[in-house]
């Protein structure tokens, strides 16, 4: 099974059960004034980071910045410039 495949079944069965996992699925009430972004409120368990993960993450960040540069041109995007 892929890896959204089992993300997804995950997920699926967390909010069927109402089960609340870390990183993955919360359970909040919000209200009009509230944040209704679910990655909020989620708790995160930074203890299964490694070096090599955030190496990796970084790289991809930094290499999209390098192609939207070169898409642009500039280096400013088009909200910059408003």
């Amino acid at each position: 099974m892929n890896t959204w495949a089992k993300i997804k079944a995950q997920w699926l069965s967390a909010y069927r059960s109402r089960e609340v996992l870390t990183g993955l699925s919360v359970i909040k009430e919000v209200g009009p004034q509230d944040e209704w972004c679910a990655e909020a409120y989620l708790d995160i368990d930074y203890s299964t980071i490694t070096e090599d993960t955030l190496s990796m993450f970084v790289k991809r960040y930094l290499l999209n910045n390098i192609m939207l540069l070169q898409d642009t041109g500039s280096g400013v995007s088009d909200e910059d410039q408003e």
